[in-house]
């Protein structure tokens, strides 16, 4: 059953394709400068499309691979802003 919900998370979690600079907070507290955090997020998004892509075959392999693909985006968008002291 724990499986399924993982399953299922990972996969709305790759339908969540715009991301607000306001879903992250500062690591260390401080209030969150919007254009401080904008900007960093257009560059982790940037980092985030350079991530290879994985093909599939037939439609259940393309839905899979546009899931994993999704989830490995958002994987390196994460760390970046983390990286950048920004978490969500």
């Amino acid at each position: 059953m724990q499986r399924f919900f993982v399953v299922v998370a990972l996969a709305l979690a790759g339908c969540a394709s715009h991301v607000q600079p306001g879903a992250y907070t500062r690591i260390d507290g401080q209030p969150t400068d919007a254009a401080r955090a904008q900007a960093v997020l257009a560059q982790c998004k940037g980092e985030a499309a350079m991530v290879p892509q994985s093909g599939g075959g037939g439609v259940v392999g393309f839905a899979v691979a546009v899931s994993d693909q999704a989830t490995r985006e958002n994987s390196v968008l994460d760390a970046c802003m983390a990286r950048n002291g920004y978490i969500r």
